[in-house]
C-alpha cells in the first residue's frame, strides 16, 4: 500500500512512536488520521527507516538543472556536457 504523508510529519509520527505513544495518540496529537498512521508504523515493522541518502553518482539539482537549461536552448547533450566542469 502506497501512502501519501509528507516526510516531515513521517519523522513526527516515528518521534512520538519512539516515545512509546500509541497509534491512537500519534493520531490525536499529530494531523493525521489513525489508520495512515498504522499503515505507517506496519509497513516498516514498527522501526524507523534509515534516512534515505541520494548516491554519489547520481546528478545533483545544480546539474539537473543545467542540462535541463541546456536542453531548453537546444543544444546537445554532447555540448552541454563539454561545458560542465
Amino acid at each position: 500500500m502506497t501512502l501519501y504523508m509528507r516526510e516531515n510529519l513521517q519523522g513526527q509520527v516515528w518521534d512520538a512512536w519512539g516515545r512509546g505513544l500509541s497509534i491512537a495518540q500519534i493520531s490525536r496529537v499529530l494531523p493525521t488520521r489513525s489508520i495512515s498512521v498504522r499503515t505507517l508504523i506496519s509497513a516498516k515493522g514498527g522501526i524507523r527507516p534509515a534516512p534515505r541518502r541520494r548516491s554519489m553518482r547520481a546528478l545533483s539539482a545544480v546539474e539537473r538543472e543545467q542540462i535541463g537549461a541546456g536542453l531548453a536552448a537546444g543544444c546537445s547533450l554532447r555540448t552541454i556536457a563539454a561545458h560542465q566542469p
